[in-house]
């Protein structure tokens, strides 16, 4: 009985220790977005009619496999938005990948309008 009680104890000063898992990965965010967009501009080149069949190309399962891992990274760091302050740092990203050009540009405005779901989604929970 007493093993259990200090594992829980330990386990709620843990919890209260570390920092929240729930919060916005800036990091994270960038890496993903760029992961992403890279994965995607070798899948349009490997899709271009000059070149050979992109199933032949051994790095496809690869790169398949990266664009699906920062998607999901994506969404998650997207849903894990609480805050405004979270909100304006994942918009300034938006904007920065917003400005560039290509694959690059957009990811920005993917990344704008999933932004723009979360806040819809956030205003109609307050």
């Amino acid at each position: 009985m007493n093993k259990t009680l200090m594992v829980l104890l330990v386990a709620a000063l843990l919890a209260l220790v570390t920092p929240s898992t729930f919060a916005l990965d800036v990091g994270k965010l960038e890496k993903a977005l760029n992961q992403y967009a890279a994965a995607s501009e070798w899948m349009n080149m490997v899709m271009h009619p000059g070149m050979p069949k992109p199933w032949t190309n051994p790095q496809l399962p690869d790169k398949i496999k990266q664009l699906h891992e920062a998607q999901d990274t994506i969404r998650k760091e997207v849903a894990s938005i609480q805050t405004k302050e979270e909100m304006a740092q994942a918009r300034a990203i938006a904007d920065t990948y917003k400005m560039a050009g290509g694959i690059y540009r957009d990811v920005g405005y993917q990344l704008e309008y999933m932004l723009n779901e979360r806040e819809k989604f956030l205003t109609t929970q307050q």
